[in-house]
């Protein structure tokens, strides 16, 4: 499910073989391997979709993009880590609210996430359903399994793999929106003409399940 979730993550040029380098101030980019940051142990959903997302980018490029897993602190050791990177294009950040939105609130942090980041694309939006995991991936084996009973979703609309599940203001509690979000982000003054290429090449649309 997280794949078919994921699968917002496409590529313009996705059967097209390597596509020409960037050129930038300092040359040709990317020329050596480009590191993707993760927040997040192997295996969870911000880890696969960072991995669908370096293979995506490893076969337009040719140059490969590696996922290197930062857990800890709610996510944020990874973006700190590409806030102190130079703005070169060769440290990147798959990222979530959770440490890009929610921890700036609740914790004492060494950077800034608006102005210590760029944010290049919006790759994923998952629902969060009421009596039941965060994940949408998890809620296809135990809501579809019918183990656990979902009451709504937290969307603006129902989603598309649970159809049935209604929304919170169908439920009669209107003003409640809540989704986990996943966006890609360089440092700090990263180069346009970078950043203008990987979104460009990052097909990203909202997505609630559609």
């Amino acid at each position: 499910m997280i794949r078919r979730v994921a699968l917002a993550v496409t590529l313009a040029a996705s059967g097209i073989a390597f596509a020409q380098p960037v050129s930038t101030p300092a040359g040709p980019w990317p020329s050596k391997p480009v590191r993707l940051m993760v927040g997040a142990s192997p295996g969870g959903g911000t880890d696969i979709i960072a991995r669908m997302l370096g293979d995506k980018l490893t076969a337009v490029f040719g140059q490969p993009f590696l996922v290197e897993n930062r857990p800890g602190a709610a996510n944020t050791i990874a973006s700190d880590v590409t806030a102190k990177s130079p703005p070169d294009g060769y440290t990147l950040l798959v990222g979530t609210n959770t440490a890009q939105a929610i921890a700036p609130h609740i914790m004492k942090l060494g950077f800034d996430p608006v102005k210590d980041l760029t944010p290049i694309a919006l790759l994923v939006v998952v629902p969060n359903v009421v009596s039941s995991t965060q994940h949408l991936a998890c809620a296809a084996f135990f809501i579809k399994g019918g183990k656990v009973k979902a009451l709504a979703v937290m969307t603006p609309r129902r989603a598309a793999e649970l159809p049935d599940v209604p929304t919170l203001v169908e439920a009669g509690v209107p003003g409640v929106e809540m989704s986990t979000w996943y966006g890609f982000f360089g440092p700090a003054n990263l180069p346009r003409e970078i950043t203008a290429r990987l979104y460009a090449e990052t097909a990203s649309r909202r997505q609630a399940g559609a």
